[in-house]
């Protein structure tokens, strides 16, 4: 039998058939050929029954592109309830497609109160969109939040990240380290610590991981610049050692490198694939 999903628990399709039609009729039948769409993990439990049919569909447009839908599902969910902290995290989510940050923030901020003990997704998401905006210590915040929770490679991932970016390459190694645990070597992973250890001049432990990232991704199909910051980093280590001709060979590797993958998202705290 065909199996469904209904607030991220796997139902048989009566199930799942009952749930589309309460919507339905909560809405109007005008709504009738609107998929429903459920995000796992929703609260809906003491949520008005309206809110939570116009959050799924809201959601539904969303997966499908159509943000401006969504938005406005979005909205009159939360008119219809405002305590639907689902609602202001998946519009918050809208408001990144649209680029506005402060309304996304504002609303993942409301999301992560109104869910108690956490929000774990609107956490996650605020944590990367800190991260974006160079929010670094605010970003750590939220990871280590959820952290304590829920670890996963991700969220250690980018906390070393962002402790990276403040100075901290020690601790930001640790973090790599726990990642690595959970996940086993990884391309990004790999760079990533690499460059914790140049900052540290640990100039030999940085080469054996971009070694490693290069033989694990030789073309730099993971990497967000197909490999042209690691081969910078290469390259001014082979430059404090004087090493003229493998400095020059990876400054030209680094040149052709440039701007190969910049469609891969670059903050994502989520677990690594």
């Amino acid at each position: 039998m065909r199996k469904h999903t209904i607030f991220g628990i796997e139902q048989k399709a009566p199930a799942a058939f009952l749930a589309l039609s309460v919507a339905v009729l909560a809405n109007g039948l005008a709504h009738a050929k609107e998929p429903y769409s459920a995000s796992p993990r929703a609260d809906v439990t003491n949520l008005m029954p309206k809110a939570v049919s116009l959050m799924r569909r809201g959601d539904y447009w969303r997966e499908h592109g159509e943000i401006e839908k969504a938005l406005d599902l979005y909205n009159k969910a939360i008119e219809a309830d405002a305590r639907a902290a689902d609602a202001y995290f998946n519009r918050a989510r809208v408001w990144e497609e649209f680029g506005k940050m402060d309304k996304a923030l504002k609303d993942l901020d409301t999301a992560i109160k109104l869910r108690k003990p956490f929000h774990e997704g609107a956490l996650r998401n605020r944590g990367d969109l800190y991260q974006s905006l160079r929010q670094f210590e605010n970003a750590i915040r939220d990871y280590s939040t959820i952290i304590k929770e829920a670890p996963t490679d991700g969220l250690y991932i980018n906390r070393a990240t962002c402790y990276l970016r403040i100075n901290k390459p020690e601790i930001a190694l640790r973090d790599f380290n726990q990642a690595l645990k959970i996940c086993g070597p990884r391309p990004i992973l790999l760079e990533k610590r690499g460059d914790a250890y140049v900052i540290l001049k640990q100039d030999a432990k940085a080469l054996a991981d971009y070694d490693m990232t290069l033989k694990l991704d030789p073309e730099g199909d993971q990497s967000r610049d197909g490999h042209e910051h690691l081969h910078r980093s290469r390259a001014e280590i082979y430059k404090r050692m004087g090493k003229t001709d493998l400095y020059k060979k990876e400054l030209a590797a680094a040149a052709k490198g440039r701007n190969a993958n910049m469609d891969i998202a670059p903050f994502s705290s989520y677990p690594m694939k």
